[in-house]
């Protein structure tokens, strides 16, 4: 079982912004090309946060806080 299994939709939203931030960090060639995708991925995901904060529909994992 994967630890997403039990993480809220805001938690795994910043996972990938600590992601985005490490790519930037390393920088090599052409990889930090693909920073503003992987914050704007952290952007859909807290949207769904939002979302299932107010109207929550997920069949598995915690409610949103």
């Amino acid at each position: 079982m994967s630890k997403y299994s039990k993480s809220s939709y805001r938690e795994m939203a910043e996972d990938v912004v600590e992601i985005a931030d490490e790519l930037k960090r390393r920088n090599p060639i052409g990889v930090n090309c693909y920073y503003g995708a992987v914050v704007n991925a952290s952007l859909a995901i807290l949207e769904v946060s939002e979302g299932e904060r107010w109207n929550f529909t997920s069949e598995c994992g915690p409610v949103e806080k």
